[in-house]
């Protein structure tokens, strides 16, 4: 959505591209970086379409009416699914426990901001998500034990996520990807804007170590990822396009065998789902799949974990 109102700045396309951003933020917090990127794309295309335009019909907009159009709209959205509640409560009102908000541990006094001219100022951002994301930096606060390739070690690694995607993805996304990197790598508005999103997510995951348990906080690349790989489709010889097919089947029939047990999944490369529990832990492996099996009497004890 927001790629195509990049390209056509119409109003209509700036309103569904902002309620897709507001209604993304709201499921995930982490998507918040998609409002950046979409305000200077959409602001950047409107921009592009007025000079050639020169503004001569009613249905292309200023780029500063349109951001704020869109900014506006996104934050309605969110506020929306929060039922608009605990809005414009000032910082200093709020009682923290992560050390990012709540101060350093030495002085932590439950919001950093009491007293200061900050703390006084009403915020737009609903209460119960600012308490969500106290609580989820909070887990970043403290080390915890982590394991990777069969060695456990408390805080993790700088790369833990690297090998996690590594050993998650099937065989034939790796293709995919490997295929299109010609096509990703040019000076593409759409495969720069995709990377950007995928590296500054992977980045802020890999630094948080304290906390290397949950694959899941890289798999909103996925997406990112998946538009790169097959967005290069048209850009690929025969011979290229052959191949991306037959990756493509191979990414649904390996998922397809290790269903329902997904959260085991591991490619062949690194022996598949049953050396899974000798990789990775937690979330990566199992989180009560094979004991709902179990449950209903179907064949839960043959899990590769």
């Amino acid at each position: 959505a927001v790629t195509h109102a990049y390209q056509s700045s119409k109003l209509r396309d700036v309103f569904l591209a902002a309620i897709w951003v507001g209604l993304a933020i709201a499921t995930k917090f982490t998507w918040l970086i998609l409002f950046p990127v979409a305000v200077i794309a959409i602001g950047m295309g409107v921009r592009r379409s007025a000079l050639s335009e020169k503004l001569s019909t009613r249905r292309w907009l200023r780029p500063l009416g349109a951001t704020c159009m869109f900014a506006f709209l996104v934050w309605a959205v969110v506020a929306t699914a929060y039922r608009w509640q605990n809005l414009f409560i000032p910082w200093q009102d709020f009682e923290f426990t992560s050390q990012m908000l709540a101060g350093p541990i030495e002085d932590m006094s439950g919001n950093r901001w009491t007293g200061t001219l900050l703390g006084a100022v009403p915020i737009p951002i609903p209460g119960t998500m600012l308490k969500g994301l106290n609580l989820q930096w909070q887990d970043f606060d403290t080390p915890r034990p982590a394991l990777l390739c069969g060695q456990w070690q408390r805080g993790g690694w700088y790369s833990y996520y690297a090998f996690m995607l590594l050993m998650k993805m099937p065989i034939g996304w790796l293709l995919l990807l490997a295929v299109a990197a010609k096509w990703s790598f040019r000076w593409n508005s759409l495969a720069l804007a995709c990377w950007g999103v995928i590296g500054f997510r992977f980045v802020f995951v890999s630094l948080k170590t304290n906390m290397n348990q949950h694959g899941r906080y890289t798999w909103l690349v996925l997406p990112e990822l998946a538009v790169v790989a097959v967005a290069g489709f048209n850009q690929w010889n025969r011979t290229l396009r052959s191949l991306a097919w037959i990756a493509a089947g191979e990414v649904v029939l390996t998922s397809c065998l290790d269903f329902p047990f997904g959260s085991s999944f591991t490619n062949q490369l690194w022996g598949g789902p049953q050396a899974a529990s000798s990789l990775l832990a937690d979330s990566n492996v199992d989180w009560g799949q094979g004991e709902a099996c179990l449950r209903r009497g179907r064949r839960g004890a043959q899990h590769p974990t």
